[in-house]
């Protein structure tokens, strides 16, 4: 189309202009329409409560008349109608409304008008005063026109009210023609026009449950906002019901009150508090770690579910707080991760992952009572982060996992468990691996040209041990007052930073360190007397500390038990550099 001149030229100040009096204009139009005497009847497909004016029959003249999709009245004829704007608005008017004729609906301008963190454009016409005396803003002072600080800052306790809502239309432009477009149904930019309308309804509806006092639904769609642009989420989460509207927020009610118990602690955003013991310590014995990236941009997570230690997981801290755990992962440990891909590929956006499940050296005594109660408390937190889950592969599967797996299946939604392969052969699952995920982005272990597991879990800060050349990790079981023996080498370069002890024996134990036949230090390992009324709590213990090498060392542990059937467990954790 032809833009019509300004006098001076200057069409694209006028635009500008047309664009702020277009605003206005809508904001008029919606207080005219709830002003008005006129019988008013339901707009098809807006957001409950919206109505409009009962309009006339079609007319070809320019007239007012029905030319949206769910037969709504045009905002043009509406404008054009009422000599609210100018021949140049008009024009500039008509060229939007027929460039985005699929949301002529009055719905959508009026969803975009209700909320004021979502403008209908990214500057939206004044609503107020301003406040500011003139003597405060000077051009010649350019400080003096910026924005105050006092309302942007970043709150990260709630984080996700620093996220910025863009209106409806934005939103859809970013539906329809997103920044990455994965050619995957859907994704932003592959959707169907009834999946378009779930998407803009869904995020009506999100938005007036957050105006009418209910925001944890709006939470979780904007807990990753720091990584997912809206568009991405808001079709994340409608892929789960196949873009049923009310089918998703029957699944999120059903999370509301363990999201609200995990946000009053902030969904515990330090590791070592979240378990109430060290993380690194916890991860000898529940070994889970992100490296790499898979073909397809998700990024990949391991878990060696088959060297998960019970027991020695007791030692740490308990079960309870392993949902702790995962509700760090999936609200820090996850985005951090997320935001590392998307460095590497800036035009990645994918939020997702690709999860390795090896079942090595599982056994079948690892499927009890409290392991399923953590299983299905921690499937309710992932159902607060739906279609995060990208694929899974389950390789080196026992063969009685066919039957623990009916079980979990039965927790599983049924688009999750589709997405899981489950391999016994060995070369098979690595073969899987090696199709989804390049070979210099998958770990040694797997068959690629990628560091190994152990290098990996030592190389994350926090994560893993930073700072040290190597671990030693030992479980002693002991029944009784027997005694136990743990043997290791120091090199001549080698320096044992700290040796400890972690268990929640009620009883303790002596510890005595020796080189060779002399005897380094001896400690007691003893519940701190704060604990004593509570015999379920995990305790640490300092055993040694600098100790240097080189030279063969042997630990002796003798438990305090009384009883010949009492087994107590403790995990001597010890870091070398």
């Amino acid at each position: 189309m032809v833009q019509p001149e300004a006098k001076d030229g200057s069409t694209s100040v006028r635009k500008l202009s047309s664009f702020s009096r277009l605003g206005s204009l809508l904001c008029w139009r919606k207080q005219r329409s709830k002003s008005n005497d006129e019988p008013t009847r339901d707009i098809p497909g807006s957001p409950e409560g919206i109505t409009g004016k009962q309009q006339s029959a079609p007319d070809t003249q320019g007239k007012r008349m029905d030319n949206g999709k769910d037969g709504s009245v045009s905002v043009y004829h509406d404008a054009l109608e009422s000599h609210a704007l100018g021949e140049l608005e008009l024009a500039y008017l008509k060229e939007f409304c027929d460039a985005h004729s699929s949301t002529n609906s009055k719905s959508i301008y009026h969803d975009a008008a209700d909320y004021e963190s979502s403008p209908l454009y990214p500057y939206a016409p004044a609503m107020d005063a301003n406040r500011h005396p003139p003597e405060t803003a000077i051009v010649d002072k350019p400080d003096t026109l910026l924005g105050s600080n006092e309302n942007i800052s970043v709150d990260d306790e709630k984080r996700w009210k620093s996220a910025k809502l863009q209106n409806t239309l934005v939103v859809k432009e970013g539906l329809d023609k997103p920044r990455v477009n994965y050619n995957d149904r859907g994704y932003p930019g592959e959707l169907t026009d009834v999946e378009l309308d779930a998407c803009l309804r869904f995020r009506s509806e999100l938005n007036r449950r957050k105006t009418d006092g209910e925001s944890r639904y709006r939470e979780m769609v904007d807990a990753l906002h720091g990584i997912e642009e809206e568009s991405y989420a808001l079709c994340r989460f409608l892929r789960a019901r196949k873009f049923d509207v009310d089918a998703v927020f029957e699944m999120m009610s059903e999370s509301l009150d363990v999201w609200r118990e995990a946000s009053e602690h902030n969904f515990y955003p330090e590791p070592d508090e979240a378990i109430g013991a060290p993380m690194s310590v916890l991860l000898t014995q529940y070994p889970i770690l992100y490296s790499g990236v898979a073909k397809n941009g998700s990024g990949v997570n391991y878990f060696r579910c088959g060297q998960v230690k019970v027991e020695g997981i007791d030692c740490v801290t308990n079960f309870e707080n392993l949902v702790n755990m995962v509700w760090h992962n999936a609200m820090h440990k996850f985005p951090s991760e997320i935001a590392k891909v998307q460095a590497r590929d800036p035009d990645g956006a994918r939020v997702e992952t690709l999860a390795v499940f090896d079942c090595e050296g599982l056994a079948a005594s690892g499927f009890n009572s409290r392991t399923y109660e953590v299983l299905k408390a921690a499937v309710k937190v992932n159902v607060c982060f739906p279609e995060i889950l990208n694929s899974m592969v389950v390789i080196n599967a026992p063969s009685f996992f066919s039957f623990f797996w009916r079980i979990i299946k039965g927790m599983l939604d049924p688009r999750t468990a589709s997405k899981i392969s489950i391999f016994a052969d060995r070369k098979k699952g690595r073969q899987w691996l090696l199709d989804n995920v390049e070979e210099s982005e998958l770990l040694s272990d797997y068959g690629g040209s990628g560091p190994s597991f152990d290098e990996v879990m030592q190389s994350q800060g926090k994560g893993g041990i930073a700072g040290t050349r190597r671990r030693l990790v030992e479980l002693i079981n002991v029944y009784g007052s027997k005694d136990r023996e743990v043997k290791f080498e120091l090199k001549e370069d080698e320096l044992m930073i700290a040796l400890q002890v972690y268990t929640r024996s009620a009883s303790g134990a002596d510890v005595s360190l020796f080189r060779a036949d002399e005897l380094v230090k001896k400690s007691e390992v003893k519940k701190p007397a704060k604990n004593v009324t509570d015999s379920t709590d995990a305790y640490s213990a300092d055993i040694a500390s600098d100790v240097r090498g080189p030279g063969d060392f042997r630990l002796v542990l003798r438990s305090k038990g009384s009883g010949k059937k009492d087994l107590d467990h403790f995990l001597l954790v010890g870091l070398i550099s």
